[in-house]
């Protein structure tokens, strides 16, 4: 098991135009998105999700060695998570998924989390303009029966994230209690929201579960463990 402070390799560096084949990654193996927050006024959710991401999915992840996309960035839930692969070991794979242009030291950019295997830097002005790249990864690695897309909160670019994933027949696994695209989606579902039209045309199409932002880890590794079989 790798500790916190252990020194590791950093990430390969890819090109967007690379073909998936060349990061001879074993094909077959469970396929996770992590979509949702990075916002710095966030502490709070990144401190009740921790358990959930580092326990339960980082650990999960190592133990079935999966296969793991982000959005690459040490910000929100993306460095809970990758702090959770130092603690636990990485999976066979973690690639980030972020604008080259945006990727820059603080306080002029964000920093790519370094627990990442891999990163795919793409073109672009604004954050959302990976997001495209992101999905079109997750689809060239596999079919959307051995993937799960997991939601985390999340603002505008989460929400086209899980539309991207819906468009792919993908299935997501929603926090409740998140904030954010996360709970919206969910009271879509419930009928509790109605007037928006994107959240409401998700919630009829898409194949959505849900945990809730507080349960054990151990929780969240059996349900993973059913629906990535």
């Amino acid at each position: 098991m790798l500790m916190p402070n252990q020194v590791q390799r950093p990430p390969r560096m890819l090109s967007s135009a690379q073909p998936i084949q060349q990061l001879y990654i074993p094909s077959g193996r469970p396929l996770v998105i992590l979509n949702g927050s990075t916002n710095g006024n966030l502490q709070p959710l990144y401190q009740r999700v921790r358990p959930l991401l580092q326990e339960g999915l980082a650990a999960w992840a190592a133990r079935r060695g999966a296969v793991v996309i982000t959005g690459g960035t040490n910000a929100g839930i993306f460095a809970v998570l990758g702090q959770g692969f130092a603690r636990y070991g990485r999976p066979m794979a973690c690639i980030g998924v972020a604008v080259a242009q945006l990727v820059q030291p603080p306080p002029e950019g964000v920093a790519l989390e370094p627990n990442h295997t891999h990163m795919l830097l793409t073109e672009g002005q604004h954050w959302g303009a990976e997001v495209y790249a992101m999905y079109a990864l997750a689809a060239a690695y596999g079919p959307p029966a051995h993937s799960l897309t997991i939601v985390v909160g999340g603002g505008p670019n989460t929400l086209r994230e899980l539309e991207y994933c819906a468009a792919q027949g993908g299935r997501m696994l929603v926090v409740e209690g998140s904030g954010g695209v996360a709970d919206a989606l969910l009271d879509s579902l419930s009928g509790q929201r109605s007037g928006e039209e994107r959240l409401q045309r998700l919630a009829h199409t898409a194949q959505i579960y849900r945990i809730n932002l507080h349960a054990p880890p151990h929780v969240l590794q059996v349900l993973l463990d059913a629906l990535m079989r």
